[in-house]
Order: C-alpha cells, then sequence, then structure tokens
C-alpha cells in the first residue's frame, strides 16, 4: 500500500522528527507500519494529526512522539479532530 521509496513531505517530516528520537531504521518501522495498517498516507496536515494520534495511542516514547507530531499538525493549520482514530 505504501511506497516507502518516496515518501510524501509530511511523512518525511514525520520521519525526521522520529528518527531524531528513535533512531532511522526505527522510525522508518513505526511510520510504515502504522501508515499500512491504518491504510492512508500523510498529504495534509489532518493526516499528520491522524498519525500522531495513533503512534500516541501506543504509550510511553512513542506517545510522546506521537503527541509531538500532533503540535506539528496543529503548526500547519490542522483542525483539532472531531473523534480519536
Amino acid at each position: 500500500m505504501t511506497d516507502r521509496r518516496s515518501p510524501t513531505e509530511l511523512e518525511a517530516l514525520a520521519l525526521a522528527k522520529l528518527g531524531a528520537v528513535l533512531g532511522a531504521e526505527r522510525a522508518e518501522r513505526l511510520l510504515w507500519r502504522t501508515l499500512e495498517s491504518a491504510e492512508f498516507r500523510v498529504r495534509d496536515p489532518e493526516d499528520l494529526a491522524r498519525l500522531g494520534a495513533l503512534i500516541g495511542k501506543r504509550g510511553g516514547i512513542e506517545g510522546v512522539l506521537g503527541s509531538m507530531l500532533g503540535v506539528q499538525a496543529a503548526m500547519r493549520g490542522a483542525k483539532p479532530p472531531s473523534e480519536p482514530p
């Protein structure tokens, strides 16, 4: 479903943010597995917020990183989600 060779601009942003903490390999695994299981791509700020919420459900450091992605999404104009993913 997802083409790991060509991330969208916002997927690349998420990879960079996640990779700064988790390392590149773990960040890629987390991002692509999350996107594949939810069957979507990150094409706009609302998608980035959705990704953040999905990653945030994992708890621990991944939960914190999910929240950080939500902040990044809000800074790019995402509206708060009306319901949890």
